[in-house]
C-alpha cells in the first residue's frame, strides 16, 4: 500500500506515501525523463506521480492485479493477473 523513497547515499528514507494504494504495491516504473513515476497495485490501477511524489492520475482498466510495468518513450506497458497487456500513452504527463 506504501510507496517509499530512499536517499541512495545515505540508504535513509527521506519520503513515505502510507497510502498510495488500496492493497499491495507490486511495481514502479520511472519515465524516461526520470520526471514521473508510475506504481502498480493489486487494486487493478496504475497510479501517476510527479517528482515531489504527488498523485497526478489513476489510470485503470484491469479487472486484476497489476503485476508490472515497464515504461518506454512515451508509452507505459502495463501487466496484469487479467492476462492483459495495456498499452498507455503517457508523453503529456512528462509536460504538465
Amino acid at each position: 500500500r506504501s510507496i517509499r523513497k530512499w536517499d541512495s547515499a545515505t540508504l535513509e528514507s527521506d519520503l513515505q506515501l502510507t497510502n498510495a494504494h488500496a492493497d499491495w504495491a507490486t511495481s514502479l516504473a520511472l519515465s524516461p525523463s526520470e520526471q514521473v513515476l508510475f506504481s502498480a497495485s493489486r487494486d487493478s490501477v496504475v497510479k501517476v506521480w510527479d517528482s515531489k511524489l504527488e498523485c497526478r492520475d489513476a489510470l485503470s482498466g484491469h479487472r486484476g492485479g497489476v503485476s508490472a510495468l515497464l515504461a518506454i518513450d512515451s508509452h507505459l506497458f502495463s501487466a496484469s493477473h487479467d492476462r492483459t497487456v495495456r498499452v498507455w500513452r503517457v508523453d503529456h504527463f512528462e509536460q504538465e
